[in-house]
């Protein structure tokens, strides 16, 4: 029940930096290093963990991200929480912006859901 509480929340205060030139965008208040750029004009970044953010990563995966792959040193780091930004159309449909965040213990084989996807409204 927690999770459902803080999923809203989080849907609204996520991206209040996403033009920054110093790459790097804030989210929840806190500052994260751009890493990658997908084909597809979505982009990883790499969070501290924060518990709101970590709330996120821990709920029912969803979703695998768009067009960045997270590599084997991505799935591995626990110290931080790794967001897939799709910037609003990005994706034919989708209309705001969603965030990505890669799940505890992911499974990246091309087929299991290993993304908590979150969309602004």
């Amino acid at each position: 029940m927690k999770k459902l509480f803080v999923l809203p929340m989080v849907c609204g205060a996520l991206l209040a930096g996403c033009g920054n030139k110093d790459n790097s965008v804030d989210i929840l208040g806190q500052k994260c290093e751009k890493i990658a750029t997908g084909e597809r004009g979505d982009f990883l970044v790499k969070c501290p963990v924060i518990p709101e953010l970590d709330a996120v990563r821990n709920a029912e995966k969803n979703a695998m991200f768009l067009s960045v792959v997270p590599t084997a040193e991505v799935i591995a780091d626990v110290e931080n929480v790794y967001i897939d930004v799709v910037p609003a159309g990005t994706v034919e449909g989708i209309e705001a912006v969603c965030y990505r965040f890669l799940g505890v213990n992911p499974n990246v084989d091309g087929e299991t859901l290993y993304a908590v996807e979150v969309c602004e409204q």
